[in-house]
């Protein structure tokens, strides 16, 4: 098994080569990453970096996109929907 840091430089090589390839392309690189991790990605190439409220706002955004497609889908409601999955996964 690779050391901690051993991983973290791959996973860097790996963001940094993507965001080569995004400029590439002529498209602007950016990446949505924790507050912590996502210190690191200007560093590497990252033109915007969404951090802290844009996470909680993208995924309160595909809740409710989920939760919509879900009751149109199924007829059930998308609240118990939802949290039967979270319960699940133990959030």
């Amino acid at each position: 098994m690779l050391p901690i840091a051993a991983l973290q430089f791959r996973a860097d090589d790996a963001f940094a080569d993507a965001i080569k390839r995004i400029c590439a392309c002529s498209k602007a690189p950016g990446i949505l990453f924790g507050e912590t991790d996502g210190r690191r990605m200007p560093d590497l190439g990252a033109l915007f970096v969404a951090v802290g409220v844009e996470m909680a706002l993208l995924r309160m955004g595909a809740d409710g996109l989920a939760a919509g497609l879900c009751t149109l889908r199924t007829g059930a409601s998308a609240t118990a929907r939802i949290e039967a999955k979270y319960s699940v996964l133990g959030r």
